[in-house]
Formats: structure tokens, sequence, C-alpha cells
């Protein structure tokens, strides 16, 4: 076995590696490496039994804000974590993990970040040499439009499109820790599962690129708040639906004003009608307190998925303030 960094010359291997640890078809997994290295720098590194590549690592480089700094901060987020079946239990991830959070620091970052499920976090509370820290676990709630949205702004609907807006609106500043590029990116999850060795598979999530026409696997729309000419604010969702129950799942929102813009929005799909609207965020997140607003929410007490935001300290200039739960502004969105 040999373990090398991985770029998009392996696009045909490593797929078949993510539709194997995944189960999900290969031309999927083609387009979401190739919209990942599309829209972030990538650092993997992979383990190969011969020409087969049996186990990958990698993060992509993003950027948080952090109030009070006037520069946002690198910082590495570890996705799509993935062993092969046929090789799982033979300690493969960790020195796949050491290369890459090597590399991450050398090009700045000062964190790992990621969104992992009970099955991975049972694995950072157990094994320190994985080095993450679970900073919270993400609220899940549903939010149920039952009669006229209670909003002023409830009559001026949104735009509802399949394609992201090209002038983008302005990021919010709520003075809390947010990703920089959380506007332009909406993500999904998978569900991963233990195979009783010491990698979880699965724990981290996929990525698709907002606005793309034909994202893996799932389909977003989008809300967007045109006036004047100006983009003031746009809203990235899924359409679901659950029996006869026709519903939506928030994803992200950006705009100079989140509550006239989350109270739009759900006058807008209040009209299809849309009944319930789900929600994954930290509990400080603007944009569940603007749904809160305008909607009668529900938070869940347990959720059968339940996700959690933790953090991989890098080295002393690892911000403290990133360990602080009450000081993260994410969503479902921004799991990536």
């Amino acid at each position: 076995m040999r373990t090398a960094p991985l770029s998009l010359d392996d696009l045909a291997p490593w797929a078949d590696l993510l539709s194997a640890a995944f189960d999900r078809p290969t031309p999927d997994m083609v387009r979401v490496l190739a919209r990942q290295h599309a829209t972030f720098p990538v650092v993997a590194w992979g383990t190969w039994d011969g020409d087969v590549l049996i186990a990958q690592y990698s993060c992509l480089m993003r950027a948080l804000r952090v109030p009070g700094r006037d520069a946002t901060l690198p910082v590495g987020m570890s996705v799509n974590l993935a062993v092969h079946p046929a090789y799982r239990g033979q300690g493969l991830v960790r020195p796949l993990a050491d290369r890459v959070y090597d590399e991450v620091r050398a090009r700045g970052a000062v964190a790992g970040v990621g969104f992992s499920n009970a099955a991975g976090v049972q694995v950072d509370r157990r094994s320190r040499g994985y080095g993450y820290r679970v900073v919270g676990r993400l609220r899940p709630a549903v939010a149920l439009l039952l009669g006229p949205v209670r909003s002023p702004f409830a009559p001026h609907v949104l735009t509802l499109t399949d394609a992201w807006p090209a002038q983008p609106p302005v990021p919010r500043d709520a003075g809390l820790i947010r990703f920089a590029d959380a506007v332009d990116v909406v993500a999904y999850r998978e569900g991963g599962d233990r195979d009783g060795g010491d990698e979880t598979v699965g724990d981290r999530s996929y990525v698709g690129v907002a606005g793309d026409a034909e994202p893996p696997a799932r389909r977003y729309a989008f809300g967007v708040w045109r006036e004047r000419g100006v983009t003031r604010g746009a809203v990235a969702f899924r359409w679901e639906r659950w029996g006869r129950v026709r519903g939506a799942t928030l994803l992200a929102a950006e705009g100079d004003d989140l509550p006239a813009l989350i109270a739009r929005w759900s006058a807008s799909l209040r009209r299809r009608p849309v009944l319930i609207v789900r929600v994954l965020a930290t509990p400080a997140s603007p944009i569940w307190w603007a749904l809160r607003r305008v909607a009668w929410t529900v938070t869940l007490p347990v959720s059968r998925t339940p996700y959690y935001l933790t953090v991989k300290p890098l080295g002393d200039d690892t911000p403290a303030e990133l360990f602080d739960y009450a000081r993260w502004d994410c969503m479902g969105g921004d799991v990536l």
C-alpha cells in the first residue's frame, strides 16, 4: 500500500471509492468532486492498494468571519471521509488525516472544522488522536405555516427560481462566527456508519454548489428578493414532500434585512401551498430567529440523525472563541 496526495487527475478511482463507501452512483460522485474543486481549494490524501484507491481524507479550504478580527480566518473543513468497505477496520484514516492537516496548517489554517453525525462524534470523543472537539449540536426544528404569515412584509413575495442570482446579496454582519462564503454554497449530508474499526465512514458532508442546475442527488430552489435593480436577499432551500404534505427545507439565507427576507420567503411558500418548513441551525442563528417571528416553530427534542459542530485546533493561534457554541451562526446549508 502507498499514500499520496489526490487531485482531479485521480477523478475516476476517487469517484469509484466514494461510490463504494456511500452507496451512491459513480456519476454523482464525479460531479461532487468536480464541483468541490471548482469551488474551493481542496487538500486530499489517499491510500492505494495497487491501482485501487481504498481510503481518502480531504479538507476544503474555507474562511471564517470572526467578530473583532479585520481579516477572515482560514480553516480546513473535513468532507467525504471514505474507506472502501473491504478495507475498513485497518486504521487507514488516521495517517491520512495527519498528512491532510499538516498541509492545511501549512496553508495558514488556524483550525479544522467539521459537521459530524452521531457516529463521527463517538470517534471524536473516544479518540484524542483526531483532535476534534465537539462544540455543540445543531438544533433541528420545524416551522408550521398554518395561516397567514405573521409579518407586514408577507404580501411582498419573492421570486422562486432554480437559479442563484447572478448578483448575490451583500453578506450580513450579525456579530457572530460564520463562514465567509456561506452565501455561495449549499450543502447536503448523507448518513454515515461505523465499521467497528477506528475510522468513521460518511460522517462528514457532501458538497453541492448553489446555483447548479443539477446538483448530485438533490435539487435546490432559491427565493430572490430584488428591489430597484438590486438583490436585497436570497434564500436557498429544497422542496420536500412528506406523504401528502408539501414542505421545504431551509438551507441558507443572506440579505441586508433578514427578517423581511424570511417573511417574504415564507409568504411565497404559503401560496404554493407549503405547510411545513424544516430547519437545522445553531441556536444563535439569526435565520432561525427570523423564522420564529413569522411562523409557529417547534424545536425537536430528539433527532434520528443528529449533527454536531466540531472544531480541531491546529496550533496556539486557534481562537478560543471557536469553541464557544453560543457565538456560532450556521445552518444545515452551511454543512459543507
